[in-house]
This record gives C-alpha cells, structure tokens and sequence, in this order.
C-alpha cells in the first residue's frame, strides 16, 4: 500500500485530522446546601509566624490600601471600668524576652504580647491612667479601640528571695524592674455589646502582612514571571489572568511543612498556585448569629515531593492575611494542604474557572458561638488532570484560613480549601484512576480547628496502564518518515522519587489500528494478526541512554495507536497509547507566477532526534533534518473579496514534492488510474 501525505495550501495550511487529544472531563454542581458529608473532626492548627514582607513588596503594593470593614456596620460599647489608651501606650508592651535581651522593637503585635503574658513601664501606664483621671491599680483594664487592643494589670512587677540576695541574679531581672506584668482579660470585662453588621470586602495585596520562608521569592509579580520545572511538561495557569490576587510558580522548591505537634517535614514543589480574588463576608453579634464566607477561584498545578514517608496531614504555611477594623480583626493566612497516604509524590493539577463560595455560619449566645454549619452555595466548575506511575491515594488543597479576633479574642474562624485528590487501585496491568475535586470547610472554635465538611465530587475516572514504577516517555511518534522513539527509566529511590535510565531492557513497539481491541491484562492481546510489531520478532533492547528507537517508512498510519511493551523479570508490561503525528506543519511560497500560473515552494523539514547517533556525539549530529519527500500537495484557489474575506473557487493544483520537499504546480503528479498527468486547468494565480 503506498502511503502519502496530502499538503493542502491555502490562505490556512491544513492537515488530515488526526486523534483528539484526551481532554480531562469538567465536573458541574450548583447548589445552595452542603452537598458532600458534615463532620467535626479535630485538625492542626493553622497558626504560623510569618515574615515581614520585604521593602520591594511594600513598595510594590504602596498604592493598594488593605481592604476592612465599613466602620458604620461595626458598633460597640465599652464596660464602664474600662481605661481608654491610644497606640503611644499599647505600643510599649513587650515580652520578657523582648526586655531582657534589649532588643529595641517589639517582634509581635500588641495582641500577640498580651497573650504571652506581657509587660509595660509602670511609669507609662501611669501618666496613661492619670490624664484620664484613673489610677492603675491589679486587675484595672486598658482598651485601645484603634489596634484592637486589651489588657489588664496582673500586679506591678517585684523579686524577692534569689534574685533579692543575690546581685548577679538582681541584675539579670533589673529590665524587668518598675514594671506592670499584664495579662488579657474576659471579654465581659472590656465590652457590653458588640455588633458586625453584614458586610463584604476584596481583599488587596495591602492585606497581605507576611510570608512563610522562601515564599516571597516564588512571587510572579506583573511583568515578571519565575522560571518554572513541572515533571517533564511545561504547564501553566490556564484561567487566571495576568494580575491576580496571588500567583507563586515554583521551580524544585524546598518548603518546611508542619505536622501538627511542632513536627516539620520538608517538601519539595514545582509548578504554580494562585488565587483571582477573595471576597470576605463577616458578621458577628452576640446572640444573633456569626457568618464568616469566602468567595474565590484559585488554580494549583503542582509536583509534590515530601521528604519523608508521612502518613498524615502535613500543611505549608505561605503567606498572612490581615484585616483589621479598629476593636478587632481577621486574620490568619493562606495554606496548602498535602495527604498522601504512604506515597512520596504527586502530580496534580486542580483548576476552578468559576467563583466558588464556602464558610461557615451559626447562632451565638453571649458571644459564644452555640452552633456551626458549614456554607456552599453558587455553582462550580473544575478541571483537573493527574499524572501518576503506580498505585497512589493522596490530595492537594489550599486556600485562606481565616479568624475573627475582638480586642485579641478569638471568636470564630473559617477555612476554606480547594483542590484534588486521586485514588488509584491496581487492577493486573492496569491502574483505576479517580480523580476527584475538593471543596473543604474548617472551622475555629474556642482556639481549636476542627475540619467541618468535605465534598469530593469526581473529576474524571479512567483506566491507565500500571508501568510497574517504570516511567515511558514516546518523544517522537511520525506517521512520516515512520518512527517512534522515546525513553524509558525505572525508579530506584522512593524517598525522594529518583529515577534512573532502563538500559538493556527488552522492548517492542506495538501499533494497534483504529478497531482493533487491546487489553494488556489479556496475554494474548498483543499477538493479534492485526496489531504490528516492531521488530517483527522477538525483542530489541534499550540502549545505554534508556533509549528505544524503531524506523519504518510503512509503520505508521492516521488513527493508530502507539503502546511500548517492556519485559521485567520475564513479564510483559505496556505503556499508554500514544497518538502518531503528522509532523510537517509550515511551508514556504517561493513563487507564485501570475502570467504562467504555477507555484513553487517546500513544505518545511523538520529537526528530528537522530536515535542512532552515540550520547557523546557532537550536537549536529544528535539531530537530523527529515523532509516531507514523495507526498502530494493539493494548493487550493480563493477569491479574495477583501482582506479578512476569502471565497474557495474549487479549482485546484497538485504536485508532488521531491526528496527535500519541494514542489512545482507544472510538474502534476501521474494518475494511478489513467497512468496520464493530473491536469492543472482552471487554476489561476492573481496578483493581490
């Protein structure tokens, strides 16, 4: 059977169809109750000490003012013994530690302080009280409404015993002399009523108040964009735009991730995440119910390394958030979220294209949250795609977590986290894959998380060949010349995931034609008559780069399906299909004569991989030009009406294209059936 290929050259240069790729199938829901399963299952807890952001970010978002709350939706009254200070005073609380070691600055927020346990000049405090016309006495109560801030007096800070008698310990302590230890009160002392009206904000990078280590640097700011390595693809946001609320691209980035219990454990990734917007809806009162919400689209597409084998939860601190509304605040941060259940990697994508809405919602009594239920409404759509070698069960999932603070007390906080999950089951030589979308809800009660509610609806369900940890890359698959070539590796370390090339192993290329079953869990699948075998007999061995290589001008045809079966310890196994291309794909016009009526030109040659040459060839000869020699080129006439309108005249030139892909319409190819020259009549060329 002569085989060609049909060039048709017009204003467009199209080929013969080929296969589809397989696209990852989209999942759909709307609805307006929690649709997946409610539990209170107790979690980490999300807390992390970010670092201040550094002088090029602030000067970045310097014009993008932190988003807060309508300070006419939030209304307070003070208990009556309370002692109003502004942030000159709240300003001088430190630590002990701060004390003792001199340093000049605080290194956490008043809130943060007071919470450890804090200290203030007694002297301050005093002069504070006094122009106020009170007196600091244990137990009185500062307030300053403008930070959030609440303290009260434990005791004026004195030492006896030890540190009296002796000098040396005297002096160890002397920083700590004339002071007021302070500690925080109970919410009752410092307010009488509090109330958040309903409102909702969007965030700006003005509210992002830190990042975890090696965050900041991951940033793709408008305009610059970080290198990238994701496996052996290179892949990319799909649906964010260009300046998001956050983007981070990561190339073979370590990140320490935490446990719970104060472990770390330490995660490498490459790839990206982002988020388009949050919108924050906040409401609180003190017996008619809470409402925290989040409204965002975000897109992850992530290589997932640990570092260790963690059965566990682990979760990756990256970046604060701050939203401070005078009495109060919320804040808290975004957070990836990795499970693998004994696995060392993943390979995930998890891509929303539209705004998803998640939180949690329920009645108070005197300030205390009495219920909570999780919220879900608006519809979502998902995409996802996972690339995998063996069995595996793990997820991905990142979002904001967020708590509500009045006056440093902890009253209600939120999570909300989206992302993927696969379980896949070995079944003989194949792998059932499901992938499947993650909508998650945490929530904070009482200064504990606890995880809510899930819902994992499916993404896409497949089966996939179990390559038995071997990985096999078809680089090149051409229906013209005829080759397929590629790699294959096997892996010798599971922690971290290092692969290694599979020289001499035994090989064979399967091309399966369109309607031809195949099943690899069937031994006698692969010897049916209609499926081809390269070679023809027996098995050829991968060379010392892992390579395989066959070449066959007659080997490949439209529609057909590559498989590679390798042989481990005696037995078959078989990679995924691979669709063959056509890969002649641009051409170049040398002369279109429009007294004589002919064109000349060449369908461009392209680089191939020339697998036959040694791994320590010079470059020119690691690759080869191929041309597109012997096939037919059908040159289709327009009218052209004006510049973005073309009218097909159905006259056609043919010819047939040399050894190095040229062609000349006044050499028409010979017709099989007549054994005459096809003619070229009625084909004109016109000068435009």
């Amino acid at each position: 059977m002569k085989k060609f290929c049909a060039v048709w050259i017009a204003l467009l240069f199209v080929f013969l169809p080929l296969a589809l790729p397989v696209q990852a199938v989209v999942s759909t829901d709307t609805s307006s109750e929690w649709p997946g399963s409610i539990d209170l299952q107790p979690a980490a807890p999300f807390d992390d000490d970010f670092l201040a952001p550094s002088a090029q970010w602030l000067e970045f978002v310097a014009d993008e003012t932190p988003a807060t709350f309508d300070a006419d939706k939030i209304h307070y009254e003070l208990a009556d013994s309370v002692i109003q200070v502004d942030s000159q005073v709240t300003s001088q609380l430190a630590t002990a530690g701060q004390l003792l070691s001199g340093a000049a600055a605080p290194q956490l927020r008043p809130d943060k302080i007071i919470a450890e346990g804090g200290y203030i000049a007694q002297d301050v405090l005093q002069q504070a009280a006094q122009a106020r016309g009170q007196s600091v006495n244990n137990g009185s109560v500062f307030v300053d409404t403008t930070a959030g801030t609440a303290f009260k007096v434990v005791s004026p800070t004195t030492f006896t015993g030890a540190f009296a008698a002796n000098e040396t310990l005297g002096d160890l302590v002397k920083p700590l002399q004339n002071t007021y230890s302070v500690a925080r009160p109970q919410l009752s002392e410092v307010v009488k009523t509090f109330e958040l009206e309903e409102d909702t904000i969007r965030l700006t990078r003005g509210n992002i108040s830190g990042f975890a280590p090696g965050i900041e640097k991951s940033l793709v700011l408008p305009g610059l964009a970080q290198s990238q390595a994701f496996s052996d693809a290179l892949k990319d946001f799909k649906y964010l735009s260009d300046d998001p609320f956050i983007k981070l691209q990561f190339t073979d980035q370590t990140l320490e991730a935490n446990l719970g219990g104060g472990g770390k454990v330490d995660v490498t990734v490459s790839g990206g995440l982002g988020i388009e917007d949050i919108d924050l809806t906040g409401r609180y009162s003190g017996f008619d119910g809470y409402r925290i919400e989040l409204t965002l689209r975000q897109e992850s597409y992530l290589v997932v390394e640990m570092g260790a084998n963690v059965k566990q939860e682990v979760y990756i601190p990256l970046l604060g958030l701050d939203i401070p509304f005078g009495v109060g605040r919320i804040s808290g941060g975004i957070f990836a979220v990795i499970g693998l259940d004994g696995s060392l990697s993943l390979e995930i994508e998890a891509r929303d294209y539209t705004e998803t809405t998640m939180g949690v919602r329920g009645g108070t009594k005197f300030y205390v949250p009495t219920s909570v239920k999780p919220i879900f409404k608006q519809g979502f759509t998902s995409d996802g795609e996972v690339d995998l070698n063996g069995d595996i069960d793990g997820y991905l999932k990142f979002g904001p977590m967020m708590g509500l603070e009045l006056f440093g007390f902890d009253l209600v906080g939120a999570g909300v986290f989206l992302g993927a999950g696969v379980h896949v089951q070995a079944d003989n030589k194949m792998l059932d894959v499901n992938l499947y979308g993650l909508f998650n809800v945490y929530v904070k009660l009482a200064g504990k998380n606890f995880n809510l509610a899930n819902y994992k609806p499916t993404i896409l369900r497949r089966r996939q060949a179990n390559t038995l940890g071997y990985r096999i890359k078809v680089v090149e698959a051409f229906i013209s010349p005829g080759l397929v070539g590629g790699t294959i590796e096997r892996q010798v370390s599971p922690a971290p995931p290092k692969f290694e090339v599979a020289q001499g192993l035994e090989y064979r290329i399967l091309v399966v034609p369109e309607g031809v079953a195949f099943d690899p869990n069937d031994t006698v699948s692969a010897n049916q008559t209609e499926i081809r075998k390269y070679p023809a007999t027996g098995y050829a061995i991968t060379n010392a780069e892992g390579e395989f290589y066959q070449h066959d001008s007659q080997m490949l045809y439209n529609k057909d399906q590559v498989v590679i079966e390798f042989r481990v310890a005696g037995e078959s196994y078989y990679s995924n299909p691979a669709t063959p291309t056509l890969p002649f794909s641009s051409f170049t016009i040398a002369k279109a004569d429009s007294f004589n009526d002919f064109v000349t030109g060449q369908v461009n040659p392209i680089r191939s991989i020339n697998w036959e040459a040694p791994a320590d060839a010079p470059p020119e000869q690691q690759y080869q030009w191929t041309y597109c020699s012997g096939a037919l080129v059908n040159l289709s006439q327009y009218l052209s009406l004006n510049y973005n309108t073309h009218v097909p005249t159905g006259h056609l030139a043919r010819a047939m294209t040399d050894e190095w892909g040229n062609f000349d319409t006044r050499k028409p190819p010979v017709s099989l059936i007549t054994g005459q020259p096809i003619s070229n009549d009625g084909f004109d060329v016109h000068e435009t």
